[in-house]
């Protein structure tokens, strides 16, 4: 007990030394005296102090005389003290007569303690991170009980959230000072919590439910993953914001000052509470901190800013007058080298590279699974992996909570109903929904690295995907995608993994590695039990098989047996059965014939001229197709060669009116005339998210097999009714839905409702069942190849669809099957070849 009255005044003596030293020092030695106590004749060895050598020497310790020992009894509080005189030199202060008694000598050691506690806890105000979880000895049925009602709260409460998190929550801000309660409510009432976490618990709170359908009892699927959803929840918001603008990004490295640029202005300035944020999620095991345990080196380096380079290289003798790339280059080679003794010296350059790094924190890898399985489970669609091909760098998770905050604005409107329970419930166990999120972030990361031109690496990832298909799903005892509907199966993990196969094909071919290439591809398209995944894409790979085999490999009759396997594939759509058949056709040999299985006509063809404005850029040469303006005063105006086809057949032929808009004018018909049908609400499993612009089931068969009835009926009507009732449908349907985001109407495309009802009054209802048909019956396969213009003129009933073909261009197999569609249903289809004449020089 008496060791805390001499470590008491050891520590206040070096606070007082810290803070009060400076402004009373002088160039006279000054002597310090500790009073060293002593229990049972036990000896106490004071702390070594430092003289001007900073080394105590052997003489000075032998002046320590031996302290004498008094009777005591167990009960006592009281021991003998020895004097111990310990001169230092500080500078600047001056000589001290020694005190002959301790200084804490009279203070109760009750108080003593008190304050030595007091002491340590200002100068470490950060708790200490628990080893174990804080709800770990909780029942998970009771955490899953607490957990839905807590989140109920929350959502119920809207902007006064963050009082019941402020009042609930035991997490106490220890460097920030407590504002008055009525400022809190008043600013909770006027601002609330950020959209982004309000956000988040919705989509917790719906997943979570018992009637969200994934699980009848959901603390047995979720299991270990509720305690700690639990514990983030609890947490006050200024916790609970910096994570999930982390989770809205990837799992990636995040500093605080990054988080503080993209949150609200409640973002706290101090740095101790920030600290003390960060322990706290570190504590609930949600964040990892940097350190070389948790990162790599070349992880590590590439997070240091430009300047940090420049001065580690300058450091280790380097040149540091590079580029930020080539600086990253030298330090991870320079911690390959070995120092004179043959030892590496990684672990230095990694110990510095730390330091100049800061404090970096990334969520840990299976709580940001399990977040991003809720989101998926949300709104599958729009954190669909493969959307990243056309915004490889794009943040699907932040992306569906800003459309949640648009859509709840009413600044977008889409088709789904605005109230859903269910959710995607086709996993049965939470290891088989962690597989699918796997591998979405596998096919991320393959997008990002074929978008880099890192093309190994997609092969190396892609490699990890066929060893995951072929250990799990071709060696499994029963099929579970049989428990499945197949407009469904894209979100499973098998589908997934073989898109991120077929990503590897591309990263081969790219690479010259064409033997690799035929293997992969002989891999997808012979082996069974995958012939029924991703059946729109068999067609394709059975052409880059072909033309692998032909024009690489110089393998003719490889190539034309590939050609005629994919021929008889049922799962090959005819646009690829025209490019297989072709290729077929100059692959046979001399003296033998080759029956085409897809049979057309060829289209009508026109050539016009237009006027061509040339510009010299360095050695190339651009040019411009050029219009006089509408003014007529002379100038001109540069435009698109489909302008130029649509400004001669509205001036030239017997048209009045057109668009240039490819498919968009028959989706728009289609979606005017049948929206009520394709964006049924009472299809059962097509809609999990008021966010969807379509139903999950729209580029598959079943969007015609689960609306046949009202499909059928629908054709028939169309055939039957007169002018007049076909534009009242067109008018109820735009003026009820009109701005909705869909996949079919483009409301900007038409400049009113007239001139819809003018293009309707020339298609013949023929036509537009024949259409309509296709449309249902195929619609992921003849969505996209519509010719470029649709003219008409209403007076005299006349329409005419144009495919524009400038300098250099040719027909694709969806443009060809098209053009035939409309020649063989009574709609005039044309080619327009564009050629340039009377070109000017700017």
């Amino acid at each position: 007990m008496m060791r805390f009255r001499y470590f008491g005044c050891l520590l206040c003596t070096r606070v007082t030394e810290v803070y009060e030293a400076p402004e009373k020092r002088s160039d006279t030695p000054e002597v310090i005296c500790y009073d060293a106590p002593s229990m049972n004749n036990t000896e106490v060895v004071p702390e070594t102090p430092i003289s001007q050598q900073g080394i105590l020497k052997h003489e000075e310790r032998r002046k320590i005389d031996k302290y004498s020992s008094t009777p005591s009894t167990s009960n006592s509080l009281q021991a003998v003290k020895k004097r111990v005189t310990l001169t230092r030199t500080v500078k600047k202060s001056p000589l001290k007569k020694s005190s002959k008694e301790h200084p804490y000598v009279n203070i109760p050691l009750e108080e003593v303690y008190e304050q030595l506690i007091s002491q340590t806890v200002k100068k470490s105000p950060l708790k200490k991170p628990s080893k174990e979880h804080p709800y770990v000895n909780i029942p998970l049925e009771e955490v899953y009980e607490q957990l839905i009602s807590q989140l109920e709260s929350l959502c119920d409460a809207g902007s006064k959230a963050d009082i019941i998190l402020s009042q609930q929550s035991q997490i106490q801000l220890t460097s920030q000072e407590k504002p008055a309660e009525d400022v809190v409510e008043n600013a909770t009432n006027k601002f609330g919590p950020p959209y982004v976490l309000k956000y988040f618990w919705r989509m917790c709170l719906r997943v979570l439910r018992k009637d969200s359908g994934i699980t009848n009892v959901p603390y047995a699927f979720w299991r270990e993953n509720l305690r700690i959803l639990y514990g983030l929840i609890t947490m006050p918001a200024v916790f609970q914001e910096p994570f999930i603008r982390m989770l809205l990004k990837d799992c990636t490295w995040t500093s605080p000052d990054k988080i503080k640029n993209s949150s609200a202005a409640n973002w706290p300035n101090n740095s101790d509470v920030v600290n003390e944020v960060f322990t706290q999620l570190i504590a609930y095991h949600l964040v990892d901190p940097v350190d070389s345990g948790s990162i790599k080196l070349e992880e590590a380096v590439r997070l240091l800013s430009k300047e940090a380079l420049e001065k580690l290289c300058k450091n280790f003798k380097l040149d540091h007058k590079k580029g930020r790339p080539s600086l990253i280059d030298s330090l991870i080679k320079h911690a390959e080298k070995k120092n004179c003794f043959g030892s590496n010296i990684e672990k230095m350059v990694f110990k510095k590279v730390l330091e100049d790094l800061g404090c970096y924190y990334k969520i840990k890898q299976p709580v940001y699974d399990f977040l991003h399985a809720i989101f998926t489970l949300y709104s599958p669609t729009n954190m669909d992996s493969s959307q990243l091909n056309d915004d490889p760098r794009a943040k699907l998770a932040g992306k569906l909570t800003f459309l949640m905050l648009n859509h709840e604005l009413n600044k977008v409107i889409y088709p789904a109903p605005r109230l859903i329970s269910k959710c995607l419930s086709i996993h049965k166990t939470y290891l088989d929904l962690h597989g699918l999120i796997k591998a979405n972030h596998l096919e991320i990361k393959i997008i990002q690295a074929v978008e880099s031109r890192k093309f190994q690496v997609a092969c190396d990832l892609g490699n990890e995907a066929k060893c995951i298909l072929e250990n799990t799903f071709l060696k499994a005892k029963e099929n579970l995608l049989e428990e499945i509907p197949s407009f469904l199966w894209r979100f499973t993990t098998p589908w997934v993994l073989m898109r991120c196969i077929g990503y590897m094909v591309n990263s081969l071919e790219r690479m010259r590695k064409y033997d690799e290439a035929v293997e992969l591809l002989r891999f997808l398209l012979l082996t069974k039990g995958l012939e029924r995944l991703c059946p729109n894409s068999r067609g394709q790979w059975f052409d880059r098989l072909a033309l692998n085999l032909q024009s690489h490999l110089k393998k003719p009759d490889e190539a034309l047996e590939a050609c005629t396997i994919g021929l008889n594939d049922v799962s090959v759509k005819d646009k690829d059965k025209v490019l297989l058949q072709d290729r077929a056709i100059k692959l046979v040999k001399d003296g033998t014939s080759f029956i085409p299985v897809v049979v057309f006509e060829e289209p009508d063809k026109v050539t016009i001229e237009g006027e061509v404005l040339a510009k010299e850029i360095g050695d190339q040469r651009i040019n411009h197709f050029i219009l006089p303006n509408s003014t007529d005063d002379g100038t001109i105006q540069n435009c698109r060669v489909e302008d130029v086809a649509l400004h001669y057949f509205l001036n030239q032929r017997e048209f009045d009116e057109g668009v240039h808009g490819e498919g968009q004018p028959w989706h728009s018909l289609f979606g005017l005339l049948c929206y009520d049908i394709i964006f049924d609400h009472s299809v059962p499993g097509v809609w999990f998210s008021e966010l969807q612009i379509h139903p999950v089931d729209l580029t598959t068969p079943y969007l015609y097999s689960n609306r046949k009835e009202k499909f059928d009926a629908r054709f028939d009507f169309l055939l039957n009714a007169d002018k007049k009732t076909l534009e009242e449908l067109v008018s109820k349907h735009y003026e009820e839905h009109f701005n909705e985001q869909n996949t079919e109407v483009s409301w900007e495309l038409f400049t009113n409702l007239e001139q819809i009802h003018r293009f309707l009054s020339c298609c013949e209802p023929n036509m537009l069942v024949a259409l309509f048909k296709r449309m249902v019956m195929d619609y992921r396969s003849v969505r996209s190849g519509f010719p470029d213009l649709v003219v008409w003129n209403a007076s005299k009933k006349k329409l005419a669809v144009i495919e524009v073909k400038g300098p250099g261009d040719k027909l694709s197999t969806k443009q060809r099957l098209w053009l035939d569609f409309f020649s063989k249903n009574g709609v005039e289809a044309k080619v327009c070849h564009v050629v340039a004449n009377n070109n000017r020089r700017l």
